[in-house]
């Protein structure tokens, strides 16, 4: 009974365009998946390139410590090290 009723009521030009947007949206979510793939190599391989030429270095600083501000910066003598 309501496959009859949905026959009366939607024109053929109707199901067409939900055809042509259903077309349309899955070839947008399939385009961007496939660009998505293509473009994580190159993205990691960005980073890993970057990751070589950086230093991490760290000091201990207490509280005791932050009351003479000389104390918590590295001097060139460390650095140079």
């Amino acid at each position: 009974m309501l496959f009859k009723l949905q026959k009366r009521t939607l024109v053929a030009s109707q199901i067409i365009g939900y055809a042509l947007t259903i077309f349309v949206g899955i070839t947008i979510i399939l385009v961007t998946a496939q660009f998505y793939f293509d473009i994580k190599p190159l993205l990691s391989q960005q980073t890993d390139m970057f990751k070589s030429k950086s230093a991490v270095i760290s000091k201990n600083i207490s509280v005791f410590k932050t009351i003479d501000k000389e104390k918590i910066y590295f001097t060139n003598k460390k650095l140079k090290n």
